[in-house]
């Protein structure tokens, strides 16, 4: 009976010595682990034309497809989305250096837990569509997943634009009617 209860024993603390070896381990490896060098998941879930829409902007003006300018910018965010929340000082930031109206630049923010912080942020920078109106806009754009970044071509076509701070100056700074 001793033997048995010694063997219990010591398998018992082998057991949790595994244990934490193998979460120390785990630990270091995320740690070390490189930053993701892939897009974020919204990046060019973009439909390739622009859909009709009608809807109902933040500020409470009537918005439709057809008002949306050559040139004119559009960002997608969703509350929540943790690459949403680090596009966001950025988007704004590198449309007030571009000098871009509230009317060449639509913001749409989709139904989340917390829509404010972005409708104000975004709020002095673009025109912005947010609740069930925004909806429709994701739709027409035939967005998939967020954040989004796109410009509106003169015949509807859409650009997907990158994320990075530097590609996005260069972006919103590239007259319309020039791919950038």
């Amino acid at each position: 009976m001793t033997y048995l209860t010694v063997a219990v024993v010591l398998l018992t603390a082998l057991g949790i010595f595994n244990l934490l070896l193998s979460y120390g381990l785990l630990r270091r490896l995320r740690a070390q682990a490189p930053a993701p060098s892939t897009p974020p998941p919204g990046f060019d879930s973009l439909a390739e034309r622009l859909g009709a829409f009608r809807t109902t902007a933040a500020d409470g003006s009537e918005l439709t497809s057809a008002d949306l300018e050559e040139g004119t910018f559009a960002v997608f965010m969703s509350p929540g989305c943790e690459p949403c929340t680090e596009l966001l000082p950025r988007f704004t930031a590198a449309v007030d250096t571009a000098g871009l109206t509230a009317r060449q630049v639509l913001a749409v923010v989709a139904q989340g837990p917390d829509p404010e912080p972005y409708m104000a942020a975004l709020a002095p920078y673009a025109t912005v569509v947010a609740g069930d109106g925004a909806a429709d806009v994701v739709e027409a754009f035939g967005v998939r997943g967020f954040p989004v970044l796109c410009r509106v071509g003169a015949d509807g076509t859409l650009t997907s634009l990158r994320h990075d701070p530097a590609a996005l100056d260069r972006s919103l700074r590239t007259p319309a009617g020039v791919r950038a």
